[in-house]
């Protein structure tokens, strides 16, 4: 039961060890306990007093693969005692963990047998010892490292860049959970039940079978969390279209009233010009510059454009911005109006955002044109920028804190571009950043 001269006895430590390193990389990023660091050093020596005491009463297949078990359930209740999680979010990184475990252990064992370094398989034994050479621990070292590495790098940076994780789909989880399970329980059949002698082209169909079965757990898990993301990122730009419509109907409300009250002021300072009233020809100048000023907006020929332009030359107007304006607006009269007028008030703001960042009047300008080049219409957005562009995707991150609810604008815009099957793209230089929006004319019949 406690045999020590069991290499499978202090292999079930060495294991632990390495479970516990591919659930940290896991799981770091997930919300965290009180204590976070007491609670993980007492789990982390908890979970080895367990497996140091867990007894091996029989050598086969079965109870090794219950034992491993065992043991992984152990670190699944330290990770639930360290992380404020759900148990689904633990489970889904724990078994993230375990396939990359057996993983390394699977492509170690294969590179010992190929270049003749030794038999990790012997540590399943009853009686013997553990036996390393400087080469097994080099090999061990690699394996270990790169396939650790591969999977933080390519699967789990989605947990961390993610943060809130939020599974619809628990069968897939299930699913590929259980697909490791087989692969493991098979690996052990197959090392206690065959010669160990096997010729080079068995042990490397039995590796591909075992490589194979681990990817596809991870490539499951892997788009369970594109999945999520996907549906996040929908939702959210969902909202924003639909905040966009009922900003556009206030606007247009807003605006027409304005041009009611500006007829009716025009009308009033007509009349009190020519009486013989007391108010002063400078008073006058001054509310007629103002209403001359609105009239002055742009007309570009397409209502929805005239409206976001009317509203950002006031506001830009009372900052100090100075926004100018060349647009053909008929030569987008094919897009609906909220669509029109989400790709435009989020390009817009977001350049007025940027500029009213600095202080300097000759770097506070927004520059807009729109015209038609041949069977395409031409949208270009610039302002000053005097900062580096980081993009992902093909789009700039967001400025703002809080990653994870801001940046949508940018793809609502994309998302809008490709649905009238245009295409959008940003640069940076000369201290301008630039936004170059392409779609798709359509002939006016």
């Amino acid at each position: 039961m406690f045999s020590f001269s069991s290499p499978l006895f202090w292999y079930k430590l060495i294991f632990i060890a390495e479970l516990i390193v591919a659930e940290a990389l896991a799981t770091y990023s997930l919300r965290k306990k009180p204590k976070f660091a007491l609670r993980v050093s007492a789990c982390v020596l908890g979970i080895f007093i367990v497996g140091f005491l867990f007894p091996i009463f029989f050598y086969n297949a079965v109870y090794s693969s219950f034992m491993f078990l065992v043991l992984f359930g152990v670190t699944l209740i330290g990770l639930k005692l360290c992380y404020d999680e759900p148990w689904t979010h633990i489970i889904f990184c724990a078994v993230i963990a375990y396939t990359t475990q057996h993983m390394a252990y699977e492509t170690f064992k294969y590179v010992l047998y190929v270049f003749d370094l030794g038999n990790i398989v012997t540590v399943y034994d009853e009686v013997g010892e553990l036996q390393f050479n400087g080469f097994m621990l080099l090999a061990y070292g690699v394996c270990y490292a790169l396939i650790y590495w591969a999977v933080w790098a390519f699967v789990e940076y989605r947990i961390r860049i993610q943060q809130n994780i939020c599974l619809k789909n628990k069968s897939l989880l299930f699913l590929s959970g259980i697909i490791v399970l087989i692969d493991i329980v098979f690996g052990a059949l197959l090392t206690y039940n065959t010669d160990r002698a096997l010729s080079m082209m068995v042990q490397t169909v039995l590796f591909l079978y075992s490589l194979i079965s681990c990817v596809i757990c991870l490539v499951m898990q892997f788009l369970m969390l594109e999945q999520q993301h996907a549906e996040q990122e929908l939702k959210e730009i969902q909202a924003m279209w639909r905040q966009d419509k009922r900003m556009y109907g206030l606007s247009k409300e807003n605006v027409e009233l304005i041009n009611i009250k500006c007829h009716d002021l025009k009308k009033q300072i007509r009349l009190l010009r020519s009486s013989e009233g007391e108010i002063a020809r400078s008073s006058l100048k001054e509310i007629e510059k103002a209403i001359d000023f609105y009239d002055a907006t742009v007309k570009t020929g397409n209502e929805v454009l005239d409206l976001i332009i009317a509203e950002k030359s006031l506001y830009c107007s009372q900052n100090d911005i100075k926004l100018t304006c060349i647009a053909d607006g008929s030569s987008l009269n094919h897009i609906p109006m909220v669509d029109l007028y989400s790709l435009f008030e989020n390009a817009i703001q977001n350049a007025i955002e940027a500029v009213g960042k600095y202080g300097e009047p000759e770097k506070r300008f927004v520059r807009i044109k729109v015209v038609r080049r041949g069977r395409m219409v031409s949208i270009h957005i610039e302002n000053y920028f005097d900062g580096e562009v980081c993009l992902v995707n093909g789009l700039p991150q967001t400025s703002k804190e809080d990653k994870r609810y801001h940046g949508y604008g940018m793809r609502s815009m994309k998302l809008i571009a490709e649905k009238y099957g245009g295409g959008l793209n940003v640069r940076s230089e000369s201290g301008l950043f630039m936004l170059d929006i392409l779609i798709p004319a359509r002939d006016m019949t």
